[in-house]
């Protein structure tokens, strides 16, 4: 911070943050949304590096520059520990060191209203897969985005370089909207033999061939939740267009139907 700045007292920091955290909730109504919010309102206050509330065990990795404080818990709550990581030469004073043991108590709050909605930020995918992180601005964007579109039940089409992180955006728009419930269904369309591409997104009817049984299309499997077509524009023109018409449509015939 310049000497001209004039820094808040910790309860002043205090009634920031919990400001944050009280729109966050009624804009998001998602509470492991605001955990978010609240990480970066409290890096901007304390000027640090960056700042991650954690769910973890009490051992925490040793940083030379990283302030660690333990999150008082509720007896039904997981052990947390809310860390800020400052840049090397940046002197940490006592009043950004008294802000956030401040700011570990507000941390608290958000950590029961997660296990109380059954929403931890806790990473609840068996598939290893890594949350979205970030404090950068486009970061901070793409949050926003996810968020209001999570809300809706548009068809969304994600671009990006093919590694960008298509995938997980997808899956964080459904872990946050009203279909999280449903399946989330991935489907490869480069992979797709071109012949078959019409049996595997839409189904085959009983009998449709000698020798061929029923079976359910990508669509219907993830009928009440999310359906993610990667690299749609690998497909033939022909094929998209089959594909755009089920789309528009929102409804699927199977082959032999």
């Amino acid at each position: 911070m310049t000497g001209g700045d004039v820094l808040p007292d910790p309860e002043t920091a205090a009634t920031i943050l919990l400001a944050a955290v009280t729109s966050g909730l009624s804009l998001a109504r998602e509470p492991r949304l605001l955990r978010a919010r609240f990480e970066e309102e409290l890096r901007a206050l304390v000027q640090a590096r960056s700042v991650a509330v954690r769910d973890c065990p009490a051992e925490v990795a040793p940083h030379p520059a990283a302030i660690s404080l333990e999150v008082p818990g509720a007896p039904w709550t997981a052990p947390a520990r809310l860390e800020a990581v400052f840049e090397p030469t940046q002197p940490v004073g006592d009043w950004q060191r008294r802000t956030l043991s401040v700011a570990a108590h507000v941390a608290s709050l958000l950590v029961q209203i997660e296990q109380a909605s059954g929403r931890s930020n806790r990473p609840r995918r068996a598939d290893g897969a890594a949350p979205l992180i970030g404090a950068s601005a486009p970061i901070r964007l793409v949050r926003e985005r996810i968020e209001r579109v999570a809300a809706t039940d548009f068809t969304v089409l994600i671009e990006g370089e093919s590694g960008t992180g298509k995938e997980l955006v997808a899956r964080q728009i459904h872990e946050l909207g009203r279909r999280r419930k449903g399946p989330f269904v991935a489907v490869n369309c480069a992979a797709i033999v071109e012949t078959l591409i019409e049996a595997e997104l839409f189904g085959v009817e009983d009998r449709a061939a000698t020798g061929v049984r029923a079976r359910r299309g990508k669509f219907e499997s993830a009928h009440e939740g999310t359906l993610f077509l990667d690299e749609v524009s690998d497909l033939s023109p022909a094929a998209q267009a089959k594909l755009l018409r089920a789309i528009q449509d929102l409804t699927v015939e199977r082959v032999g139907g």
